[in-house]
C-alpha cells in the first residue's frame, strides 16, 4: 500500500527537538481503484486464479470429514466450485442470503445488520470563480439541522492531484439513515439540490463546470447498539463450520484500514485451519 500513497497533508509543522508533523488524509496516488488493481496484479503474478463478474447462487457443504467441512459454490453460469476454505466478504444482507441453508441463525443475524444508502455529488468548479468560498477540508451538518447535505468535502484542497491546478473539486454527500429517498430524484435534481445547499451555507455562488452523480444503495453498515454482541453471536452460530469465514466492514469496522487489518486476521486464521487438515 505504501507505494500506492499519495496526496498527504501535514497537520502542522513540527517544532525544531519535536516529533515530525501527524499526516492527515493520506489516500491512493490514482485513486482507490489502485488498491483492487495492485492486489488482482499480486494474485495473478503469483499463481492464482480470479474468476471475475461470477455471481455466487448459492453455497453448500460438499463433504464433512474429520470434523473438516469441504464447500461447493454454485455460480450464475451453472458450473460449481470445491474448496476447502470460503471467505464471505460480500455485504452483511449477501452473505446472509447464502448461509440460511448452513445456518439460518447466523443468517438472521446478519439480516438485521443494517445500511445506509447515500449520494455523493462531484462538482469541480474553477478556483477563481470560489474564492474563499472553499477553504479548510469541508463540514459535515449536524443531523439537528435538518438539512439534505450532510457533508462536504474540499476533495482538491485535501489531496492536491484530485485536480486541475486551476480547478477545485467538491465531493456533496445526500442521503444517509432515514433520508434515502433523495437517492429516488434524477441525478439534474440531486446536483441542483447540492449547489443550492452550498450556496446557503457557504454562499458559493460559481456555476460547476463539471458534475457528476453516484448512488450508493445499502452501501454503509450501520453498527447499532449490540453490534459487536451480534458479531459474537455470528461466529458462536459459525463455530461448527470450519473453512467459512466472513470478512468486510459488516462487521468490525467501516474504513480501509479496519478492512485491511480483519483481511489479514481472516487470512491467518485460514492458513493456521488448512495446517491442521490432514494429508
Amino acid at each position: 500500500i505504501r507505494g500506492l500513497l499519495a496526496g498527504r497533508k501535514k497537520a502542522k509543522q513540527a517544532a525544531p527537538g519535536k516529533a515530525p508533523a501527524r499526516t492527515m488524509f493520506v489516500t491512493l496516488r490514482n485513486g482507490l481503484g489502485g488498491l483492487v488493481h495492485s492486489l488482482v496484479e499480486r494474485v495473478t503474478a503469483n499463481g492464482g486464479t480470479l474468476l471475475q463478474g461470477q455471481l455466487v447462487t448459492a453455497l453448500r457443504v460438499r463433504s464433512v470429514s474429520q470434523g473438516q467441512r469441504a464447500y461447493e459454490l454454485a455460480l450464475e453460469t451453472g458450473s460449481v466450485l470445491s474448496a476447502d476454505a470460503v471467505v464471505l466478504a460480500t455485504p452483511a444482507f449477501v452473505t446472509a442470503e447464502l448461509m440460511r441453508p448452513l445456518s439460518a441463525t447466523a443468517a438472521d443475524l446478519l439480516a438485521r445488520i443494517p445500511y445506509a444508502s447515500t449520494a455523493i455529488v462531484s462538482l469541480a468548479y474553477e478556483r477563481a470563480a470560489v474564492g474563499s468560498s472553499v477553504n479548510g477540508f469541508g463540514f459535515v451538518v449536524p443531523r439537528a439541522e435538518r438539512r439534505n447535505l450532510i457533508a462536504a468535502t474540499w476533495s482538491s484542497l485535501k489531496w492536491p492531484h484530485r485536480a486541475p491546478g486551476a480547478q477545485v473539486l467538491v465531493r456533496c454527500y445526500l442521503g444517509g439513515v432515514g433520508r434515502e429517498a433523495v437517492l429516488e430524484d434524477d441525478d439534474e435534481t440531486l446536483v441542483k439540490l447540492a449547489r443550492e445547499e452550498l450556496r446557503t451555507m457557504t454562499r458559493m455562488m460559481a456555476e460547476p463546470v463539471y458534475a457528476e452523480v453516484n448512488r450508493w444503495r445499502r452501501g454503509m453498515p450501520q453498527y447499532t447498539i449490540g453490534h459487536l454482541e451480534r458479531v459474537a453471536m455470528i461466529e458462536r452460530a459459525l463455530e461448527n463450520h470450519s473453512g467459512l469465514y466472513l470478512t468486510g466492514a459488516a462487521y468490525r469496522g467501516i474504513g480501509i484500514p479496519d478492512c485491511v487489518r480483519d483481511g489479514t486476521e481472516t487470512a491467518g486464521k485460514i492458513v493456521s485451519c488448512l495446517s491442521r487438515e490432514p494429508h
